[in-house]
């Protein structure tokens, strides 16, 4: 006998209840899609729990991801080593590749694997390849991230038999090689039908260690990272994951607000590198009533050095100077807007706009005024063209419209 209050209706109307409440939870107001990374590396990866900090970090800013991992400490991608298997032939890395359902894969290689030449075109390059093939065999919509890892405190050199890297002097030294290594193995999978980033979490530890030369992101090994290293790491890999900066978010993994705001900083101007946006516009010079604009063609690379910049609508055969700078402004100056506020610098030789009244600089890092600026992985820096030009105020000069670039390695 149903209790009062329970007969067919009652069951009914627990049911119903039941199944609004149920689907009210489930409004898209209340679920966070959730994004699936797994981690194929080694004690780089594990120390501090890397994979974990990615976690909290992006639940502090609203984001659910769900984290797996296979880090054996020394583990390759594909070279031949004394304790257990590369993650080319890994049972465990390959099960989970094939498991399915990951939105990225990190390969991570060992830390010094890509500075020798000879191991990383032998090993690590196919072992990423191959790799690629079984993560889209089983994860046809994911994302191949590569970890770029960092130099060791105080470089040095390094072999694989009687294979050895160069001997570096320094971090520095290190880090470009690790830099173009991954870029390497970047476009060696290119081809894969998934896509394939680089979360440069070296160039970040570099960026942070020239912005503040005091900061130490390395454990007392001077090879593995420290939970600040490990934070930076984590705050980059949120840049790659969803393609927003990783600040004002609230977990700081316990390093406190003003170490790991600086930390979240650094990463979203590495992370985020590659934005060309104009900074103030031209203004109306003798030929054109809309002044003279900027463009640029070529990539924000800084390795590969093949940024153009053009200036068109000069007044013909116009005597002009290039000129950057680490600030953007507006401050009237002759018949135009000055668009740099700080540090500025004359990039010579000062250049013709020709016959058609066009101006081009070809980016190269052994120009002096391009030397001496070292522009860092992550910097912003503002570009724009004083020329000659008889204006609506008379003989003077003029402004194009400001560029600002953030390179990227």
């Amino acid at each position: 006998m149903a209790t009062p209050g329970e007969g067919s209706y009652g069951v009914t109307m627990r049911t119903l209840i039941c199944t609004l409440t149920f689907a009210a939870l489930l409004t898209p107001a209340l679920v966070a899609q959730e994004t699936r990374v797994l981690f194929l590396g080694n004690s780089y990866t594990n120390r501090n729990d890397l994979p974990g900090l990615v976690e909290a970090l992006s639940a502090s800013l609203g984001r659910t991801v769900t984290t797996d991992r296979n880090t054996p400490g020394g583990n390759t991608l594909g070279a031949p080593q004394s304790g257990g298997q590369p993650h080319r032939s890994n049972t465990v890395s390959l099960a989970k590749i094939a498991t399915g359902g990951w939105d990225f894969v990190v390969l991570q290689e060992q830390s010094t694997l890509p500075t020798i030449p000879f191991a990383r075109d032998q090993y690590m390059l196919p072992g990423a390849a191959s790799l690629a093939v079984d993560i889209q065999a089983a994860n046809a919509g994911a994302e191949i991230l590569l970890y770029q890892t960092w130099g060791r405190r105080d470089g040095g050199q390094f072999c694989a038999g009687s294979q050895c890297s160069s001997n570096f002097a320094d971090f520095d030294a290190m880090q470009d090689q690790l830099s173009i290594s991954y870029r390497q193995c970047r476009d060696h999978i290119a081809s894969s039908p998934l896509p394939v980033g680089i979360a440069n979490v070296g160039e970040a530890w570099r960026r942070a260690r020239h912005l503040n030369p005091n900061l130490n992101l390395h454990a007392g090994d001077g090879s593995h990272p420290n939970v600040a290293g490990s934070y930076l790491a984590a705050c980059v890999f949120y840049t790659q994951l969803f393609g927003e900066s990783p600040e004002g978010a609230a977990f700081d993994a316990g390093l406190g607000a003003p170490l790991s705001s600086f930390l979240q900083e650094v990463a979203a101007a590495v992370g985020l590198c590659g934005a060309a946006t104009p900074v103030c516009p031209p203004l109306a010079n003798s030929v054109s009533s809309t002044g003279a604009p900027m463009t640029h063609s070529g990539s924000t690379s800084l390795s590969a050095g093949d940024l153009a910049l053009e200036v068109t609508e000069l007044p013909a055969n116009s005597f002009a100077l290039f000129l950057m700078g680490r600030e953007g402004a507006a401050t009237p100056v002759g018949d135009g807007l000055l668009c740099i506020g700080a540090g500025i610098a004359r990039i010579a030789p000062a250049v013709q706009s020709g016959p058609s009244g066009i101006a081009r600089l070809d980016f190269d890092t052994t120009l002096p005024a391009l030397k001496s600026y070292a522009p860092l992985v992550g910097d912003s820096v503002v570009f724009q063209l004083w020329y000659r030009d008889v204006g609506p105020m008379g003989p003077g000069s003029n402004l194009s419209g400001g560029l600002s670039v953030s390179f990227c390695p």
